[in-house]
């Protein structure tokens, strides 16, 4: 447990707190991985605000989940087809401009911790200029920052350019050997769907030393269950309700 994010972390699992984490900002209430989500998500007390990263043609790290601008946006087209300046010629449909992930940061600015989700693969570098930037430029430190993928090798590259920030590999179901599939990386955090936990998965992960975060249980009904199991934290649209 090196860093303060772990040390904040066991300090409240130890109080017996849920982390509150907000997804994508706060999904439920306002137009996710946009300044109004992550503002909402703060005004509800949340501990760390996730939100997903992919590259646009320009090469510029947008903030957002799909890999079309189609269902967030009144145009159309891939990320990874469109510049900067294409996409944010688009408002989003409440509406809110598109974030880069250098403004996404400067926006949260430290209020809650950064969970940033690489869901390009390449990325790795890129996102460890932009934290480095932040912290030898901005004021910010390490512990300010989680940074989770289902692309575990992406994980792995970011982990060797950037060791001071914790990473964490998120995984659909439950594997042969529960979490002993992500050993190799080290991690101190795992993130789990919520519709596959169980005991038997959280239990294993905690004799490894993992502390297990659990995505994305939005009803009260699945995040009391979620809470049953003696996770350490849940990341969800609505983190009022946790």
């Amino acid at each position: 447990m090196k860093f303060y994010l772990c040390i904040f972390l066991l300090v409240n699992c130890c109080e017996g707190k849920i982390l509150k984490i907000g997804h994508r900002g706060a999904a439920g209430h306002a137009l996710e991985n946009t300044a109004q989500s992550f503002e909402k998500a703060i005004e509800l007390g949340v501990d760390m605000i996730e939100f997903d990263v992919r590259r646009c043609k320009s090469g510029e790290l947008i903030v957002i989940h799909d890999a079309t601008i189609d269902r967030v946006t009144r145009g159309t087209g891939s990320v990874v087809d469109l510049t900067l300046q294409e996409i944010k010629s688009f408002l989003t449909r409440q509406p809110k401009q598109l974030l880069t992930l250098q403004e996404a940061l400067e926006y949260i600015d430290r209020r809650a911790i950064a969970d940033i989700e690489l869901k390009d693969a390449g990325i790795a570098a890129d996102v460890v200029l932009v934290i480095k930037k932040l912290v030898h430029n901005k004021g910010w430190n390490y512990n300010h920052f989680l940074v989770s993928s289902f692309n575990h090798y992406e994980l792995k590259v970011f982990k060797e350019l950037c060791p001071q920030v914790e990473i964490m590999p998120l995984i659909g179901g439950i594997p042969f050997g529960y979490a002993q599939c992500v050993a190799q990386l080290n991690p101190n955090f795992i993130g789990l769907y919520h519709e596959f936990i169980d005991q038997n998965f959280v239990d294993d992960a905690h004799q490894r030393e993992m502390k297990v975060l659990v995505y994305t249980p939005n009803s009260n009904r699945e995040i009391k269950k979620i809470k049953a199991l003696k996770v350490e934290g849940i990341i969800t649209d609505y983190p009022d309700r946790i």
